[in-house]
């Protein structure tokens, strides 16, 4: 009897193998054409236009109950890495006293106008904020803590990116300094410079110019002024040895603040273009705007058209700006460039797009991607950057991006770091409490499930963000920053926490933590 009952048995458990093994296969055949993760292409994939073959329409079963595929990465000193900062929004008027109605600062400034700050005066603060204050610039204390945070996680990048707005909202407008406005604004971008030069010695920083660097709002520099900041943005650029010693165009840096450079001594087949986008904005003033704007796309084509002249198979080039030419999907959904120079641009990267291996950008202050289409064709990933700066009501946050020398496609992963910036302050008034901590938000291939950022990949990222609604939420988060209205954080969390049951004590810390609430 017992014979009967165990053979039974191991009849059950033939079949229940058979079963399983069968249903295996078949979710393993549904994506034989995809890999071992969706979306990957080993090369640019700006030819490769059968998506429908590259781009499964479900997970495998190994990436729904194991995550992540990818051979894991150990990002150390001998990586090939680039630090990416943007909006940094430098304020060295900053005082941790002082409310958001004048811009943290102890003095007026001209023009200053506030938002959801009132009236621009100068007031004192409920709470001192020494790393920071939301609708505030970046602190001197806040800047050495973000650059302290990304160089003690690699010391040595191949480069360092700045996207744009290196100095203050209204630096220029400052009253009673005793300075100009264009020494404001050029001391305030050296400063900027000089810091992250201190921090990362010897490492080439890529910077380009945003709506913010500039004695008007999106109005270009023109003359001397102009002469002066492409000199300043040069001197950065060679700051590795006395003579630059890689391939690079600067000849349109003292005219128009673009330029490219191949990237440092190490990457032979990677090239930057710095490109000017103040020009191209809807928002743009000035009569030199639309001439700048035309001969830039010019060069852009040009420069392009000679990278692939060259004959080295491998070369590639990143695109870098402050505006990004997409519509802003926040708030009033304005389109960020002319539409004429949008799709000119557009067809420009259509066109080169074996070329191209990524786009990046700030100006939003927000952790965005896009990945434009063109005659049904993914062009490379678009990134957007969020800001050091709080001001808009974000988390300070940098990016370090992760390169791949082997393959025609440079950029193949980034990290996102950010400061929980009420944390910080509340710590920072605290002596028995540690000191501004820097969170690593995400890996884009980790939570994207995907191998690279080749645009096949970024279509499946965008896919996969749309599939639940916890990668939905997810992805909305990170856009944020991770920044939570701070009156029901410190109510739903800190005071329900620690005031489980008496209502009284509830109330209490409530009370106490109204002054936090910006």
């Amino acid at each position: 009897m017992a014979a009967a009952v165990l053979a039974g048995l191991v009849v059950v458990l033939v079949l229940a193998v058979v079963v399983l093994s069968a249903m295996l296969a078949t979710l393993d055949d549904d994506d034989d054409d995809a890999g071992d993760r969706h979306g990957s292409d080993s090369g640019n994939g700006g030819n490769n236009d059968d998506v429908s073959v590259r781009w499964p329409g479900r997970w495998t079963y190994q990436q729904q109950t194991a995550g992540v595929l990818h051979e894991p990465v150990n990002w150390t000193d001998a990586t090939p890495t680039f630090v990416q900062l943007s909006d940094v929004h430098y304020d060295e008027f900053y005082d941790d006293t002082k409310s958001c109605a004048s811009l943290c600062r102890n003095r007026m400034t001209t023009g200053l106008y506030q938002h959801g700050c009132g009236a621009a005066e100068v007031k004192p603060a409920p709470f001192v904020a020494p790393m920071g204050r939301a609708r505030c610039d970046t602190p001197p204390v806040l800047m050495q803590s973000v650059l302290d945070a990304a160089s003690s996680l690699v010391s040595r990048p191949r480069f360092v990116v700045i996207s744009g707005d290196l100095i203050a909202h209204w630096l220029p407008q400052v009253q009673g300094t005793g300075k100009s406005p264009e020494t404001l604004m050029f001391d305030g971008m050296q400063a900027v410079l000089e810091h992250v030069k201190a921090a990362f010695p010897a490492v080439p920083i890529y910077a380009v110019l945003g709506n913010n660097d500039a004695i008007v709002d999106y109005t270009p520099l023109t003359g001397e002024l102009a002469q002066r900041v492409g000199t300043l943005l040069e001197s950065y650029i060679r700051v590795p040895r006395t003579g630059l010693g890689v391939p690079h165009d600067f000849s349109k840096l003292n005219t128009g603040a673009y330029y490219w450079t191949q990237c440092g001594h190490t990457l032979p087949h990677l090239r930057l273009i710095g490109l000017n986008t103040i020009v191209f904005s809807s928002s743009a003033t000035g009569q030199s705007a639309a001439t700048l704007a035309a001969d830039q796309l010019q060069w852009l084509r040009t420069t392009l058209a000679a990278f692939r002249a060259s004959g080295d198979p491998l070369l590639r080039a990143m695109i870098v700006g402050h505006i990004p030419p997409v519509v802003n999907g926040y708030g009033s959904g304005s389109q960020q460039w002319q539409a004429a120079y949008a799709d000119t641009y557009m067809s420009i990267v259509y066109d080169y797009r074996d070329m191209i291996s990524s786009q990046h950008f700030g100006h939003f202050h927000s952790d965005e991607m896009r990945v434009p289409t063109l005659h049904d064709t993914p062009l490379p990933v678009l990134t957007i950057n969020p800001s050091v700066t709080p001001n808009f009501l974000s988390n300070p946050s940098f990016r370090r991006y992760l390169l791949n020398t082997t393959v025609p496609n440079a950029v193949v992963d980034y990290e996102q770091w950010l400061m929980d910036l009420h944390r910080a302050n509340v710590n920072a008034s605290v002596p028995s409490l540690p000191r501004s901590r820097w969170q690593e938000s995400y890996r884009f291939r980790d939570a994207y499930l995907v191998d690279d950022m080749t645009p096949l990949s970024a279509l499946a990222a965008e896919r996969y963000i749309r599939s639940s609604l916890k990668a939905t939420a997810d992805y909305l988060a990170r856009y944020h920053t991770h920044w939570v209205d701070m009156k029901r954080r410190l109510d739903f969390v800190d005071c329900a926490f620690d005031n489980v049951v008496d209502q009284a004590s509830f109330a209490a810390c409530r009370q106490a933590n109204q002054r936090y609430i910006p």
